[in-house]
């Protein structure tokens, strides 16, 4: 019997062209590719063999029956993600592995300001600003080398060019043909974005007002404190917000210097329309005393009603104190310039006064109210009105400051010299604003010019006359010098003929004094020549060690060792002649230190000073002359040599003592002061 409820097999529709045939087609040439699988019905009864051919069919309905229910569960299953995948609130995207747009849903095509048809096939950058082009790419490759998922935050372009910053997860899938696609999930997160920034938002405000230095606060209506900044509560003296607000439960008696100001401050806000800025005196915890700018605000409620105050207090206790000091410093310096005698003024360029002290008004006989706003200008000199012109014109950002002597012609007729000291001020564009001037009368002065050029004059005359007058004096000398050295001559000639023809002992004792006198009176007037010369030529910077050596081989030294200890490059601010000076001190030593073996130069200290010393080993000079060997005329010869070399060093300011123990040797001390000495290629 057949299965009740079972279609029978010739009861299947037919209807469906070729579908039992194809189906009956198909299961032969199966069949007949297949192993035979009938084996086991050897021996079986027809009976037998339709009773297994029925309990097979009701397996295959029961089969078919539910493939048929799994299609359409599949099918349901399948529309229900295709209602999902279009109207999620989420867009969705496919892409080949050319980034190029396969697929979109209506959430993804409206995301995207089009219509669903439109993207497909094109490069899904089209929706992507340049600046993004390269953040995109490089994304892309990423998704395609990598599995798993792969997120990135960019924004996307539409079409009537809004934008909207998205969210994007992608993720790599493989077909079973080999073909990539990439699936995107998208959405607008502008609304996060908003909230994020208003996040950050309220974060920086509060950040302002916890680490802000301005007091931050609310209070309330009766005067006290709702809440305030650490700001507010470190002006007031207090370690925390928290302490203040307990601590303060009336802000006029505790915190106003003078109680009276709070409800100024109140009424003042009020009649402003609910905001006002004021400076208040403070009083902080410990009673000191501080200045605060307040700007407070009435904050009304839903219903426009008074609701509470807010405001802000910035501490200003320092800028009073320096408005203070400089109200003083500036009472002080208008003190300094009004008990100036030098005339001092400020005004533009168009002409006004704009300053004046008392001088100025003295000097010109104006009270200061007539100069003050008004064109007043001292009448100058016709001479010197273009140059005082040029002159303000010449003042730069450069050279701000210049000096000017004038002349004015005074209300009496008179003419009186100014001297003006005139700084002109800039506007950041270097425009002249100012001008600030200090001047005096120099009228004395320019006097007191006028006779000392006319004595320099006279002077200059003099001085012209006294040069030719030595001119010829020194000719004069030169010629008389000459003529007594040839009357000198003859002297000598004649005094040694008649020694040679007169053999009288008893006469050469004349013979010697008289010859003696002779070469006196020619050292004496070699000395004239020589101190004729001190003077006349300007003062050298002279090399100490090489003035030792040359004047070495010039004197008469004989076995006399000279040493020369002084530095090399050591040099003196001298006359020329200062050469002579260090042969004097050889040739002196040589004829009168007696066991005389060792001339010395050397150099010593002496606090800024230098002193070059020339020390031997002789007899030494006795104390009684130690001075009198720089007179003219003391010594064994004629007495000129020590005397010379004395004026020729007080030229520069050097000067030359004895200081020597007698019977030790002769010590001679040159000092030379700061600034006439030096030491070339090193530091002085």
């Amino acid at each position: 019997m057949m299965a009740a409820g079972k279609k029978k097999p010739e009861e299947k529709n037919t209807d469906t062209p070729g579908s039992t045939s194809s189906l009956r087609d198909n299961a032969e040439v199966q069949l007949a590719r297949s192993p035979k699988r009938s084996g086991n019905l050897a021996g079986k009864t027809q009976t037998q063999l339709i009773h297994e051919l029925e309990v097979h069919q009701i397996e295959l309905e029961t089969q078919a029956e539910e493939l048929r229910r799994a299609h359409i569960a599949l099918g349901e299953s399948r529309d229900k993600f295709l209602d999902l995948y279009d109207f999620s609130p989420i867009g969705y995207l496919s892409l080949n592995d050319k980034a190029l747009i396969t697929e979109v849903n209506l959430r993804g095509a409206t995301l995207l300001g089009v219509e669903r048809k439109d993207p497909v096939g094109a490069p899904f950058s089209k929706f992507m600003p340049k600046k993004d082009a390269d953040q995109w790419h490089l994304y892309f490759m990423d998704v395609l080398k990598q599995d798993g998922k792969r997120s990135c935050t960019l924004m996307l372009n539409r079409p009537d060019d809004t934008t909207f910053p998205a969210r994007l997860e992608s993720i790599r899938l493989a077909g079973s043909d080999g073909a990539i696609t990439v699936r995107i999930a998208f959405s607008d997160i502008s609304d996060i974005r908003q909230i994020e920034a208003l996040k950050e938002s309220e974060e920086r405000y509060h950040n302002l007002y916890r680490n802000s230095t301005l007091g931050i606060f609310h209070s309330t209506l009766e005067g006290k404190f709702i809440e305030i900044n650490p700001a507010l509560a470190k002006m007031l003296g207090y370690n925390s917000p928290e302490e203040t607000i307990f601590s303060i439960t009336n802000i006029a008696e505790q915190i106003y210097a003078q109680p009276p100001q709070y409800e100024a401050v109140i009424t003042a806000a009020r009649d402003s329309g609910g905001i006002t800025s004021r400076e208040n005196q403070y009083l902080r915890r410990d009673g000191t005393l501080w200045y605060g700018m307040l700007h407070l605000r009435i904050v009304p409620d839903l219903q426009g009603k008074l609701n509470h105050y807010e405001g802000i207090v910035e501490d200003i206790t320092e800028r009073k104190q320096a408005e203070e000091a400089l109200k003083v410093s500036e009472q002080k310096y208008r003190n300094v310039v009004e008990d100036q005698t030098e005339f001092i003024c400020r005004f533009l360029p168009n002409g006004p006064h704009i300053f004046v002290n008392d001088a100025y008004c003295r000097y010109f006989d104006k009270k200061r109210k007539e100069i003050i706003g008004q064109m007043f200008r001292p009448v100058l000199h016709p001479e010197d009105r273009e140059p005082v012109a040029r002159h303000l014109a010449s003042l730069t950002t450069e050279h701000p400051v210049m000096n000017i002597d004038q002349r004015v012609i005074m209300p009496d007729g008179s003419i009186r010299w100014q001297r003006w000291s005139d700084r002109a001020i800039f506007d950041p564009n270097g425009r002249v604003i100012e001008y600030q001037s200090v001047g005096r009368d120099i009228s004395e002065q320019k006097e007191l010019e006028k006779e000392m050029e006319y004595h320099e004059q006279e002077l200059l005359k003099f001085s012209t006359s006294l040069a030719a007058a030595n001119k010829k004096l020194n000719l004069l000398f030169s010629i008389t010098r000459h003529d007594i050295n040839n009357q000198l001559t003859v002297i000598m000639g004649y005094m040694n003929m008649l020694e040679c023809k007169v053999k009288d002992p008893n006469l050469n004792v004349y013979f010697q004094t008289v010859s003696t006198a002779a070469d006196r009176i020619a050292k004496m007037i070699q000395f004239t020549k020589e101190y004729e010369q001190i003077g006349v030529n300007a003062p050298a910077w002279q090399d100490c060690h090489k003035l030792v050596e040359t004047a070495a081989k010039q004197a008469p030294l004989g076995k006399v060792i000279v040493k020369n200890d002084l530095p090399a490059g050591m040099e003196v601010f001298a006359d020329p002649l200062v050469i002579k000076v260090y042969y004097n001190l050889m040739d002196n030593a040589v004829r009168y230190g007696g066991k005389i073996s060792t001339i010395r130069f050397s150099v010593e200290e002496s606090g800024d000073d230098r002193q070059i010393v020339c020390e031997d080993d002789g007899d030494g000079i006795v104390a009684a002359e130690k001075e009198k060997i720089f007179e003219r005329g003391f010594g064994k010869n004629t007495g000129l040599g020590l005397a010379l070399s004395r004026e020729i060093l007080s030229i520069t300011g050097i000067t030359i003592t004895e200081t020597g123990d007698p019977g030790k040797g002769a010590r001679f001390e040159m000092t030379v002061p700061k600034g006439a000495w030096r030491n070339v290629g090193k530091d002085t």
